[in-house]
């Protein structure tokens, strides 16, 4: 029998990390700055306000969080797209909304930031610019509004959504 989960507390109980999956890591070195962008960037070069696009998906006793990060600099644009995964203790069928925003909030999203934020970092390290360094992101500077699929459906289907950082 699968298991309806009503708040944050509980389905934090019923998981634990169990994989961390890199979907894309990609920098592109830009020729000359894009005119487009000057004054946007702070003192260290970054665009103010990185993309981050987030995907949930829950399948019986697993339960992924995604983050795509598209970061800009003066010297180069830069993607890194990876999923935190978190295994459940049981096999669930259903989240409350609320519950799946707090658990993102305050557990995968700060399990999954510091591995996306660190492959910017590789990524210009790597390419011979000056390395980016994103700084900390509070969970309150984010929308982590989630749009869950119907109650009946165990899998999360485009439930994107995009912010600014």
């Amino acid at each position: 029998m699968t298991r309806r989960v009503g708040s944050a507390e509980e389905l934090r109980a019923m998981a634990e990390v169990d994989d961390i999956q890199f979907y894309e890591l990609r920098a592109r070195l830009l020729e000359e700055p894009d005119p487009a962008h000057d004054g946007e960037h702070d003192a260290a070069g970054v665009e103010q306000r990185p993309k981050a696009a987030f995907r949930v998906m829950l399948d019986g006793s697993l339960l992924g969080f995604r983050l795509r990060l598209s970061v800009r600099s003066v010297a180069a644009e830069y993607v890194a797209d990876a999923a935190a995964f978190f295994r459940l203790a049981e096999p669930v069928a259903v989240v409350e909304a609320s519950a799946m925003n707090a658990f993102i909030e305050k557990e995968a999203f700060p399990v999954l930031y510091p591995f996306v934020r660190q492959s910017v970092f590789d990524l210009a390290s790597k390419m011979g610019v000056e390395t980016v360094l994103l700084g900390l992101t509070r969970p309150e500077d984010m929308d982590f509004t989630v749009d869950l699929a119907p109650p009946d459906a165990a899998y999360v289907e485009n439930a994107d959504v995009v912010s600014d950082e």
